[in-house]
């Protein structure tokens, strides 16, 4: 697995380093310097293209608004963030925190905000290798069982609550018809 560093001084500033590190521990370092003012611009309009239209990849699976209403939030905060120059969330809390980070943070006994920079800074060909381990890939079949049962628990709650302020006169009667 080849391993991606970006630079950043001791100060937290950007080097404009980016170090792969391969398997076989040579190491390949590409230097944002090197290249003119058009490639910079295209790299950093792809890289805030891919943030933003990163920020509302879960919107199908938004809970309490629709798929639209989210993604337009998550894109509306995620421009308002980085024009307050952060590139990051503050906190993991407000912001959907990926399975797989989940299943690192619990394997590694990483913070979830460090499994989530982790997972952030991989390519889409990382992130399948990732999910592809077999620690990983089991711990994301329990992290999915405990959410499907989450889920459950929440509309079974929510069913109960119905039914204890519908009127006995009108419960609702549930038959499985016969095969006739």
């Amino acid at each position: 697995m080849t391993k991606k560093t970006i630079g950043v001084t001791e100060a937290g500033v950007l080097t404009g380093l980016i170090s792969f590190t391969f398997d076989d521990k040579t190491e390949q370092t590409f230097d944002v310097s090197k290249v003119n003012e058009q490639t910079k611009l295209r790299a950093m309009m792809h890289g805030f293209s891919q943030k933003i239209g990163d920020s509302y990849a879960g919107a199908a699976k938004a809970e309490g608004m629709t798929p639209l209403e989210y993604a337009k939030k998550a894109v509306q905060d995620t421009i308002a963030q980085l024009y307050a120059n952060e590139w990051r969330a503050p906190s993991v809390a407000g912001i959907k925190v990926s399975p797989l980070a989940k299943a690192l943070s619990r394997l590694t006994g990483k913070t979830l905000e460090e499994s989530h920079a982790f997972v952030e800074g991989l390519s889409d060909e990382e992130i399948k290798v990732w999910k592809a381990k077999g620690k990983v890939k089991a711990m994301l079949t329990v992290i999915a069982a405990e959410e499907a049962t989450a889920r459950a628990q929440k509309l079974a709650a929510k069913v109960a609550a119905q039914e204890t302020t519908e009127d006995e006169s009108e419960e609702e009667e549930i038959e499985i018809p016969s095969k006739e």
